[in-house]
């Protein structure tokens, strides 16, 4: 593993064990403790039933956690004063001023005492469990954006040309596809309402999307010795397998010189590709 993420008792396991793991090359927090043995010492009650049962379930930020006897003898050992001043990882600190379970502090002690490069980052508005909608994903988005400067490739992207489009199930997704063409790749998926997650383009987006794209590039080939400054084309879907297109131009054109322009949207190689499918020019 390069990257090592925790959230809240992981992230205090995480910042402990990143210096034993060498492949590692960033590590990121969200929401941790400081010490975390601080973090059950509110549960002080409940140290009895240990004693006597040898375990006890409580609830921590509202989920069910086990403390047995070898749990809090692992905490009482660990000194985060000892281990994170040697962390020599980079790291990333993720923490909400607002949260109630694991005080903002917490993120303020683990960026004192660990080494640079280390980035300490507010996550607005989010409570320890970040189950407020979107508040997660944005945590992700900021520790990839982060981690993809120390992150080394080890795999090779399928190399595809100019004539092939390959799809491959997305890691970890219902629906979810990478689709690489021309050797770049972008995300698709499907809609919520059909199942997926949507995160990305679907299917039938793509579809218009390549329509768009092919009648916005023949408009602006066509319009290269013509007062065009700007286009915009917009693809809705009306039906199973008719669209209506929708395209907008801005400069000093003539009314035949729009409609040149407007002749070249439907002269392309992908609107050839569709065959039977219905396009109406709205105007």
């Amino acid at each position: 593993p390069q990257l090592l993420m925790g959230h809240s008792l992981g992230g205090a396991a995480a910042l402990k064990a990143a210096k034993t793991m060498k492949s590692l090359k960033a590590v990121a927090t969200l929401g941790a403790p400081f010490d975390p043995a601080h973090s059950v010492l509110h549960y002080a009650d409940k140290i009895g039933e240990v004693d006597a049962n040898g375990e006890v379930e409580v609830v921590l930020g509202g989920r069910g956690l086990i403390i047995s006897r070898k749990f809090l003898e692992d905490l009482a050992d660990t000194n985060p004063e000892e281990y994170l001043p040697k962390l020599r990882k980079p790291l990333m600190v993720l923490h909400s001023p607002i949260d109630q379970t694991v005080g903002i502090d917490n993120a303020q002690n683990i960026f004192l005492l660990t080494r640079y490069p280390k980035s300490l980052v507010s996550l607005d508005k989010a409570d320890h469990l970040l189950t407020k909608q979107g508040t997660a994903a944005r945590a992700a988005d900021l520790i990839g954006a982060w981690a993809e400067q120390f992150i080394v490739p080890d795999y090779t992207p399928e190399e595809v040309g100019t004539d092939a489009a390959v799809a491959q199930p997305a890691t970890g997704t219902k629906f979810g596809v990478v689709v690489r063409h021309n050797d770049h790749s972008l995300s698709a998926d499907r809609t919520k309402k059909n199942g997926g997650k949507g995160k990305g383009f679907t299917a039938e987006g793509l579809l218009m999307s390549a329509l768009a794209a092919a009648s916005t590039q023949a408009i602006k080939e066509a319009g290269k010795k013509l007062a065009l400054d700007d286009v915009h084309v917009s693809i809705i879907q009306t039906g199973p397998a008719s669209f209506e297109r929708r395209i907008e131009l801005a400069g000093n054109l003539s009314a035949e010189e729009v409609s040149i322009l407007h002749s070249a949207a439907k002269d392309t190689d992908v609107e050839r590709m569709l065959g039977n499918v219905t396009i109406v020019d709205a105007h």
